[in-house]
């Protein structure tokens, strides 16, 4: 196998049944993964009894080529390496009736779920994306009742989600369809329920390798519980310090409760940092030393290229993105290239606010994995106001403004405005950016910002 540094070949080499290793960023989680599978080959475990599984099918390529070039095979089809969405749905695909799944079940992506709410007139228009909620919930093994049940009564956005999850739910089930968020959790039931099912299952494998475990979320987790309860070897890799699938119901307890979960469980940790620069390093280590919940740990920076951190502080998302503007102005008068410069942000709205004020300013940019400022609530709200005071309540304009309470709250205020106002382009316009500015702020100020939902939506793509 190709060469590891001893804290990474300590952990894939280990023969413990249950593991975990603990690794930050840029520790070399794949390698070590990788590492593991080529030893257990090495020791004459035969590889299509290894089941290596990731949540990204880009993730699962890269794992599956680096496997087979390590093992000098030809070609990495017979690795079973891939998503854990994958891995369910081959799983119903062969044998969807023990699932409760008709022979041909479809599954819908994107454009099915979205026209169960087009068909009926249900008009969504909140930052947070109605197929999230509803995929999020059922992560969490929640259906529509269990959700309601759950979910804080004064929340109306929450509340009004209730509405279109049972809507949904009911579409489905007439249906005999599937989403992305039904795979693993019908796979793990019906494990549950089939003795002799799940026994064919985990008796495909002796090991199960588990890449980015930090983001698993309850139903990964009982389809993982399986394997272990039927003597297979679960090595798994993570970082308590981070977690990015929280809306599909991932918890960073999930990494730091494993030993308690798998009592014997042995704990590996990967101590070197081969990615950033030391100043980066050593300013995340005593940023995140400040969480409550992680595991204490130390690491060292490899890398000895030397950089420059400054920090400023501001009051609010569009004062900071002004300010930033200004100093990418400054850098490429100085002479850097504008595609030299990166700004990474954690919210949409700081994203949405970048992207106003790099327009105005002549600043060019390319928006990668982020909320597109016309795809904003905001962004939306006008535009359907405009349309609605042109059009009335056309499906266009519904499908903008949404069909909610504040939806109705803004076409009440439109209904109002004397002929005169509708008919002039400019005092529409002007009377729409104060209805829509009051309507924005109080719900959305609330509510954290979520990554848009291009950069986190299940596709067919991901299987």
């Amino acid at each position: 196998m190709r060469r590891l540094d001893p804290a990474q070949a300590a952990a894939a080499r280990s023969d413990a049944p249950v593991q975990v290793t603990l690794a930050g960023p840029g520790s070399g989680k794949t390698s070590t993964l990788t590492g593991r599978f080529v030893y257990l080959t090495r020791q004459g475990v035969d590889p299509r009894r290894i089941l290596a599984v990731t949540f990204t099918r880009k993730a699962a390529d890269e794992m599956r080529n680096r496997i087979a070039r390590l093992l000098k095979l030809s070609t990495g089809g017979i690795l079973e390496v891939m998503t854990f969405h994958a891995f369910a749905f081959r799983l119903l695909k062969r044998n969807p009736e023990i699932a409760g799944l008709p022979d041909q079940f479809p599954l819908w992506d994107a454009p099915e779920q979205r026209r169960v709410f087009l068909d009926r007139r249900m008009y969504w228009n909140e930052d947070a994306d109605i197929l999230d909620i509803i995929g999020g919930a059922k992560e969490r093994l929640l259906g529509a009742e269990a959700f309601a049940a759950n979910i804080d009564p004064d929340d109306e956005v929450l509340t009004e989600a209730v509405k279109y999850f049972r809507v949904y739910e009911h579409a489905l089930r007439q249906a005999g369809a599937i989403d992305f968020a039904d795979m693993v959790p019908l796979v793990a039931k019906a494990m549950a329920a089939n003795s002799a099912y799940r026994q064919a299952i985990t008796g495909a494998y002796d090991h199960v390798l588990v890449d980015e475990y930090q983001d698993v979320n309850p139903g990964q987790i009982k389809l993982l519980d399986h394997f272990v309860n039927d003597g297979v070897r679960l090595w798994v890799v993570g970082d308590d310090d981070q977690t990015l699938y929280s809306f599909r119901a991932s918890d960073v307890r999930h990494i730091l409760d494993f030993t308690k979960r798998h009592s014997g469980a042995v704990t590996h940790l990967l101590d070197h940092n081969y990615r950033s620069a030391p100043e980066i390093v050593n300013a995340a280590k005593r940023l995140i030393a400040r969480n409550r919940a992680r595991m204490v740990k130390d690491y060292r920076p490899v890398v000895s290229t030397r950089g420059e951190i400054v920090i400023r502080g501001y009051a609010t998302a569009v004062t900071e993105a002004r300010q930033v503007a200004r100093a990418i102005t400054e850098l490429i008068r100085q002479g850097a290239a504008p595609e030299s410069i990166a700004v990474l942000y954690r919210s949409g709205a700081i994203g949405l606010a970048f992207q106003s004020i790099l327009q105005e300013l002549g600043i060019p940019f390319a928006v990668r994995g982020g909320a597109d400022f016309w795809q904003s609530a905001a962004a939306r709200l006008v535009l359907g106001a405009l349309t609605y005071l042109r059009d009335g309540e056309s499906a266009e304009a519904m499908s903008r403004i949404g069909s909610n309470k504040r939806g109705e709250t803004v076409r009440e205020q439109l209904d109002r405005l004397p002929a005169a106002i509708r008919g002039d382009f400019k005092a529409s316009a002007e009377n729409v950016r104060d209805i829509v500015g009051d309507a924005v702020p109080g719900r959305a100020s609330n509510r954290d910002k979520a990554c848009d939902r291009r950069c986190r939506r299940r596709t067919r793509a991901d299987l």
